[in-house]
Protein backbone atom coordinates (compact mmCIF):
# COMPACT_ATOMS: atom_id res chain seq x y z
CA UNK A 1 0.00 0.00 0.00
CA UNK A 2 2.70 2.59 0.96
CA UNK A 3 4.68 1.62 -2.47
CA UNK A 4 1.36 2.31 -4.24
CA UNK A 5 1.31 5.23 -2.42
CA UNK A 6 4.48 6.75 -3.36
CA UNK A 7 4.23 5.48 -6.83
CA UNK A 8 0.85 7.54 -7.21
CA UNK A 9 2.75 10.86 -5.57
CA UNK A 10 5.74 10.73 -7.95
CA UNK A 11 3.36 10.39 -10.86
CA UNK A 12 1.74 13.05 -9.68
CA UNK A 13 5.13 15.60 -9.31
CA UNK A 14 5.80 13.85 -12.83
CA UNK A 15 2.99 15.06 -14.45
CA UNK A 16 3.14 18.90 -12.76
CA UNK A 17 7.08 18.79 -13.65
CA UNK A 18 5.92 17.92 -17.46
CA UNK A 19 3.33 20.17 -18.00
CA UNK A 20 0.73 17.86 -17.67
CA UNK A 21 -1.02 19.48 -14.85
CA UNK A 22 -0.57 23.16 -14.07
CA UNK A 23 0.75 24.61 -10.87
CA UNK A 24 -0.59 26.79 -9.39
CA UNK A 25 -0.01 31.07 -9.83
CA UNK A 26 1.52 32.32 -7.42
CA UNK A 27 -0.82 35.40 -7.14
CA UNK A 28 -4.00 32.85 -7.49
CA UNK A 29 -6.39 32.65 -4.35
CA UNK A 30 -6.92 35.29 -2.26
CA UNK A 31 -8.57 32.86 0.45
CA UNK A 32 -7.05 31.37 3.02
CA UNK A 33 -8.54 28.34 2.83
CA UNK A 34 -8.06 27.96 -1.32
CA UNK A 35 -4.32 27.43 0.14
CA UNK A 36 -4.24 24.39 1.98
CA UNK A 37 -2.72 21.34 1.16
CA UNK A 38 -5.68 19.91 0.63
CA UNK A 39 -7.01 22.06 -1.66
CA UNK A 40 -3.42 22.35 -3.65
CA UNK A 41 -3.62 18.64 -3.87
CA UNK A 42 -7.26 18.47 -5.49
CA UNK A 43 -6.43 21.21 -7.79
CA UNK A 44 -9.55 22.77 -7.61
CA UNK A 45 -9.29 26.42 -7.47
CA UNK A 46 -7.53 25.57 -10.68
CA UNK A 47 -10.73 23.62 -11.82
CA UNK A 48 -13.14 26.03 -10.88
CA UNK A 49 -10.98 28.96 -12.05
CA UNK A 50 -13.22 30.15 -15.07
CA UNK A 51 -16.28 28.84 -13.72
CA UNK A 52 -19.53 30.58 -11.78
CA UNK A 53 -19.30 30.03 -8.50
CA UNK A 54 -22.23 31.50 -7.27
CA UNK A 55 -24.67 30.25 -9.90
CA UNK A 56 -22.59 26.37 -8.80
CA UNK A 57 -23.77 27.28 -5.40
CA UNK A 58 -27.20 27.97 -6.36
CA UNK A 59 -27.40 25.06 -7.99
CA UNK A 60 -26.56 22.99 -4.69
CA UNK A 61 -29.75 24.35 -3.02
CA UNK A 62 -32.38 22.32 -1.54
CA UNK A 63 -35.88 22.80 -3.43
CA UNK A 64 -38.49 24.88 -1.34
CA UNK A 65 -41.77 23.03 -1.00
CA UNK A 66 -43.43 25.74 0.42
CA UNK A 67 -43.33 27.55 -2.77
CA UNK A 68 -44.59 27.63 -6.51
CA UNK A 69 -42.20 29.85 -7.78
CA UNK A 70 -39.12 29.65 -10.26
CA UNK A 71 -35.77 29.49 -8.71
CA UNK A 72 -33.43 32.30 -9.29
CA UNK A 73 -29.73 30.75 -10.17
CA UNK A 74 -28.18 33.96 -11.19
CA UNK A 75 -27.49 36.20 -14.09
CA UNK A 76 -25.40 34.97 -17.29
CA UNK A 77 -24.88 37.44 -19.59
CA UNK A 78 -27.92 39.34 -20.02
CA UNK A 79 -30.10 36.37 -19.21
CA UNK A 80 -31.65 35.25 -15.50
CA UNK A 81 -31.09 31.53 -15.43
CA UNK A 82 -34.14 30.03 -13.61
CA UNK A 83 -34.86 26.96 -12.26
CA UNK A 84 -38.45 26.46 -13.34
CA UNK A 85 -41.33 25.76 -10.46
CA UNK A 86 -42.13 22.62 -11.67
CA UNK A 87 -38.57 21.55 -11.79
CA UNK A 88 -38.36 22.62 -8.20
CA UNK A 89 -41.36 20.42 -7.52
CA UNK A 90 -40.21 17.72 -9.05
CA UNK A 91 -36.54 17.80 -7.09
CA UNK A 92 -38.79 18.32 -3.86
CA UNK A 93 -40.33 14.90 -4.56
CA UNK A 94 -37.05 13.27 -5.17
CA UNK A 95 -35.98 14.72 -1.70
CA UNK A 96 -39.01 12.89 -0.11
CA UNK A 97 -38.39 9.65 -1.70
CA UNK A 98 -34.89 9.53 -0.47
CA UNK A 99 -35.46 10.50 2.88
CA UNK A 100 -37.43 7.29 2.95
CA UNK A 101 -35.04 5.52 0.76
CA UNK A 102 -32.22 6.66 3.24
CA UNK A 103 -34.88 5.36 6.50
CA UNK A 104 -35.12 2.29 4.94
CA UNK A 105 -31.62 1.55 4.98
CA UNK A 106 -31.13 2.50 8.01
CA UNK A 107 -33.82 -0.11 9.30
CA UNK A 108 -32.20 -2.34 7.08
CA UNK A 109 -29.01 -1.87 8.42
CA UNK A 110 -29.82 -2.39 12.28
CA UNK A 111 -31.70 -5.36 11.39
CA UNK A 112 -28.80 -7.00 9.90
CA UNK A 113 -26.79 -9.69 11.81
CA UNK A 114 -23.65 -8.49 12.96
CA UNK A 115 -21.67 -11.53 11.34
CA UNK A 116 -23.22 -9.79 8.20
CA UNK A 117 -22.35 -6.50 8.47
CA UNK A 118 -18.58 -7.60 9.82
CA UNK A 119 -17.93 -9.05 5.94
CA UNK A 120 -19.44 -6.00 4.32
CA UNK A 121 -17.20 -3.87 6.56
CA UNK A 122 -14.27 -6.68 5.52
CA UNK A 123 -11.01 -5.09 3.18
CA UNK A 124 -10.40 -8.56 2.09
CA UNK A 125 -12.43 -11.17 0.66
CA UNK A 126 -11.21 -14.13 2.63
CA UNK A 127 -12.20 -12.47 6.52
CA UNK A 128 -14.41 -10.20 7.90
CA UNK A 129 -13.40 -7.18 9.55
CA UNK A 130 -13.02 -7.02 13.43
CA UNK A 131 -15.90 -4.84 14.09
CA UNK A 132 -19.53 -4.60 12.20
CA UNK A 133 -20.51 -1.84 9.95
CA UNK A 134 -22.51 0.78 11.89
CA UNK A 135 -24.15 3.80 11.26
CA UNK A 136 -23.21 7.44 11.99
CA UNK A 137 -23.87 7.37 16.11
CA UNK A 138 -24.46 11.28 16.09
CA UNK A 139 -27.95 12.33 14.67
CA UNK A 140 -26.50 15.69 13.96
CA UNK A 141 -23.80 14.11 11.88
CA UNK A 142 -26.69 12.04 9.70
CA UNK A 143 -28.73 15.13 9.23
CA UNK A 144 -25.76 16.33 8.24
CA UNK A 145 -24.52 14.17 5.81
CA UNK A 146 -27.95 13.37 4.16
CA UNK A 147 -28.09 16.83 3.62
CA UNK A 148 -24.74 17.20 1.65
CA UNK A 149 -26.28 13.68 -0.04
CA UNK A 150 -29.63 15.92 -1.45
CA UNK A 151 -27.23 18.72 -2.39
CA UNK A 152 -25.30 17.24 -4.38
CA UNK A 153 -27.98 15.53 -6.23
CA UNK A 154 -29.93 18.73 -6.70
CA UNK A 155 -26.76 19.97 -8.51
CA UNK A 156 -25.91 17.35 -10.88
CA UNK A 157 -30.03 17.25 -11.77
CA UNK A 158 -30.54 21.00 -11.85
CA UNK A 159 -27.43 21.08 -13.96
CA UNK A 160 -29.25 19.05 -16.27
CA UNK A 161 -31.88 21.27 -16.59
CA UNK A 162 -29.58 23.86 -17.93
CA UNK A 163 -29.61 24.66 -21.71
CA UNK A 164 -26.67 23.22 -23.33
CA UNK A 165 -25.32 26.67 -24.66
CA UNK A 166 -25.78 28.05 -21.33
CA UNK A 167 -23.70 24.94 -19.43
CA UNK A 168 -20.14 25.48 -20.40
CA UNK A 169 -20.43 29.05 -19.80
CA UNK A 170 -20.99 28.32 -16.09
CA UNK A 171 -19.01 25.23 -15.53
CA UNK A 172 -16.42 25.60 -18.23
CA UNK A 173 -17.19 22.24 -19.68
CA UNK A 174 -19.96 19.87 -20.23
CA UNK A 175 -21.98 16.78 -19.64
CA UNK A 176 -20.99 13.93 -21.53
CA UNK A 177 -23.34 11.37 -22.81
CA UNK A 178 -23.48 8.39 -20.52
CA UNK A 179 -24.01 11.49 -17.32
CA UNK A 180 -26.74 13.26 -19.37
CA UNK A 181 -28.20 9.83 -20.54
CA UNK A 182 -28.49 8.54 -16.59
CA UNK A 183 -29.71 12.02 -15.67
CA UNK A 184 -32.40 12.12 -17.86
CA UNK A 185 -33.52 8.43 -17.34
CA UNK A 186 -33.93 9.52 -13.58
CA UNK A 187 -35.97 12.66 -14.11
CA UNK A 188 -38.55 11.63 -16.81
CA UNK A 189 -39.30 8.78 -14.50
CA UNK A 190 -42.99 8.77 -14.82
CA UNK A 191 -43.16 8.45 -10.66
CA UNK A 192 -42.62 11.82 -10.69
CA UNK A 193 -44.91 13.29 -12.39
CA UNK A 194 -46.26 16.03 -10.77
CA UNK A 195 -49.92 17.18 -10.29
CA UNK A 196 -49.71 20.36 -8.70
CA UNK A 197 -51.53 23.37 -9.91
CA UNK A 198 -50.74 25.27 -12.64
CA UNK A 199 -47.17 27.54 -11.89
CA UNK A 200 -45.48 30.40 -12.64
CA UNK A 201 -43.79 28.79 -15.17
CA UNK A 202 -46.61 30.20 -17.85
CA UNK A 203 -45.56 33.91 -17.18
CA UNK A 204 -41.91 33.49 -16.98
CA UNK A 205 -41.10 35.83 -19.12
CA UNK A 206 -42.72 38.65 -17.32
CA UNK A 207 -41.53 37.21 -14.03
CA UNK A 208 -37.58 37.35 -16.02
CA UNK A 209 -37.87 40.82 -16.38
CA UNK A 210 -38.61 41.58 -12.93
CA UNK A 211 -35.77 39.28 -11.42
CA UNK A 212 -33.44 40.68 -13.42
CA UNK A 213 -34.33 44.43 -12.43
CA UNK A 214 -33.70 42.71 -8.50
CA UNK A 215 -30.63 41.18 -9.40
CA UNK A 216 -28.92 44.44 -11.51
CA UNK A 217 -29.83 46.18 -8.24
Amino acid sequence: MAQKLLADECGRLGDIEGGHMGPYDSAAPACITLQTNWMRRTGWEVMFKDTRRDILVALTELPNCRTNQPMPLGIQGDEVIYSLARDERRLASMMVALDRLLDQCGETVQRTDVCLRRWLRARFPDRPYKAPFELVAKPSSEKLYWKELKRFICFWLRLSRLLPTTMPAITGRGLNKHQFRALRELWVDVIWQSEGPADMDRDLSAHVQTRSQKFMV
